[in-house]
């Protein structure tokens, strides 16, 4: 909720949203500012300030709600986000139509706020669409333009009479907004510009000096001067708090990530149960219990991947904007989802292998076969990280996801032998995490192949048959393991290179 985005009151933000019309846009940029670090007492302080100020204080733990979860209303929503700007100080203000969707009082209460801020010295622009006559009254400077071009630019108080000079006076009791857009939008550009009003070719300068006869001091206290801003382990503590919370907000994900695992890894115990036990020296029973390890380890893979995969798209757009702002970087944004993301990962491998060896009677140690799941899972989650990063929406996710993880299925070594593939196509199968995950969780299963055989040397033949065709070799286990973490570790570099530059390009 409102109270609930208060984490940001410890960020800065380099480049924030803002008041007046962007006649100075393109100093807005990502420059830096000094940094100041506050107590916890004082951030409290101010956002408590803040909520009142914005009229949030009833609903400050309501959830904020999204596309599936209803939440707090549109102009709460909106005051919220422009709170989480304002509170952090900032000396540039951007602000696009603050008070769209807010009803009069609201509006007004939004932008004598951010007028307070303006008085205090900071640099505020603002983009206002149909203003009440109250509300337009307290502009200080204003650009209006038509079809790109300038049609009037300066103080408030000589907007009418310039309006008036021109042939175009302001009826009495009339807003003056509503009748200069009515202007605009009635007469063409060459009326207007023989009337005198694009005749202006110099910007308007100001500036509100702190100190001077117009400061307003209040509890959010002076503006110039160092922006607040988040150690890098703040950062990480913060969004590790965040991504929790998330998590345990959005039940229905959760249960369906953990339901979905259990459902599908009983439901191969059922139909490969005791493949593990059977006599390997038999090649059907090979067969079987090697298919079960790929069918499991394949669960692995989606399961953990898919969720990631879906959610990263929705929250791309929330990063963005507050990498943007500098409310943080990319390496604490994604140290902070890897934090959350591998003890989940973990336990999902974990449920996942309670569910199957038993069922399967697997020969393999336990906590290894989950840890190698484990890794399987976390390497296969980095990949639909950049999967996530790369696309705009959930919908191409979907589409580009098969491209991306049916492969991995073709190299692991079931469907078709590794020797079996082209020897110009082998090379793709030191990219598929799915493959090394296996080649461990095959080395683990059948260590000790053929000491439950009536035929022992048969079923070693067998395996080794297996091992040969697929290329594993149990002196690369630790080779396995590597490729696993540099899997994981390379995807995620790669996935936070992508998504900065996506938030450069916004910036640019």
């Amino acid at each position: 909720g409102p109270r609930g985005a208060r984490w940001h009151s410890q960020q800065s933000s380099p480049r924030s949203p803002a008041f007046q019309l962007p006649v100075v846009h393109t100093l807005i940029g990502p420059f830096p500012l000094p940094r100041l670090q506050v107590s916890v007492n004082e951030r409290e302080a101010r956002v408590q300030s803040m909520l009142e100020d914005l009229e949030l204080t009833k609903c400050a733990d309501v959830l904020i709600g999204g596309e599936m979860i209803k939440g707090i209303s549109g102009g709460q929503r909106k005051r919220t986000s422009v709170g989480v700007e304002l509170v952090t100080r900032p000396r540039l203000i951007f602000l696009d139509e603050p008070t769209s969707g807010l009803d009069s009082e609201s509006a007004m209460n939004c932008v004598k706020l951010v007028r307070r801020v303006a008085r205090r010295g900071a640099t505020v622009l603002c983009t206002i669409h149909q203003p009440s006559s109250e509300v337009f009254a307290l502009f200080d400077h204003l650009v209006l333009m038509k079809d790109g071009l300038t049609m009037y630019q300066g103080p408030m108080d000589q907007l009418v009479p310039v309006f008036e000079r021109a042939g175009y006076p302001v009826p009495m009791h009339y807003n003056a907004a509503d009748h200069i857009m009515s202007v605009a939008q009635r007469y063409d550009n060459k009326t207007l510009e023989d009337a005198g009003l694009f005749n202006q070719t110099t910007f308007c300068s100001f500036a509100v000096t702190p100190g001077g006869k117009n400061e307003e001091r209040d509890d959010l206290g002076p503006h110039l001067g160092p922006s607040i801003a988040a150690s890098f382990p703040a950062q990480v503590d913060q969004l590790v708090k965040r991504e929790i919370q998330a998590n345990l907000r959005d039940k229905a994900a959760l249960g369906g990530r953990f339901g979905v695992t259990i459902f599908l890894n009983i439901l191969f115990g059922l139909i490969f149960q005791d493949a593990g036990g059977r006599d390997d020296a038999k090649l059907v029973n090979l067969n079987s219990h090697f298919g079960a390890l790929v069918m499991v380890t394949i669960g692995s893979m989606f399961g953990t991947a898919q969720p990631v995969m879906l959610s990263f798209p929705l929250e791309r757009p929330i990063f963005l904007r507050e990498y943007a702002t500098g409310t943080y970087s990319a390496t604490a944004y994604f140290i902070s989802k890897a934090c959350v993301e591998v003890p989940l990962a973990f336990a999902q491998a974990l449920v996942q292998y309670l569910c199957v060896f038993f069922l399967l009677d697997l020969r393999g140690d336990f906590f290894l076969l989950t840890t190698i799941a484990w890794g399987l899972g976390i390497a296969s989650s980095s990949v639909a990280v950049v999967l996530g990063c790369s696309v705009p929406d959930v919908r191409s996710v979907a589409e580009l996801a098969p491209a991306v993880f049916v492969p991995q299925m073709l190299f692991a070594g079931f469907f078709v032998r590794i020797s079996q593939i082209p020897q110009w196509l082998r090379w793709a199968q030191y990219l598929c995490a799915l493959k090394y995950a296996l080649n461990l969780l095959s080395l683990a299963e059948f260590e000790d192949c053929g000491d439950n055989s009536d035929n022992p040397s048969v079923a070693r033949a067998n395996c080794k048959d297996l091992f040969d065709e697929n290329n594993i070799d149990r002196s690369d286990m630790g080779v396995y393991w590597g490729v696993l973490a540099a899997l994981f570790f390379g995807f995620r570099l790669l996935g936070s290179f992508v998504l900065v530059k996506k938030a450069e390009a916004l910036l640019s």
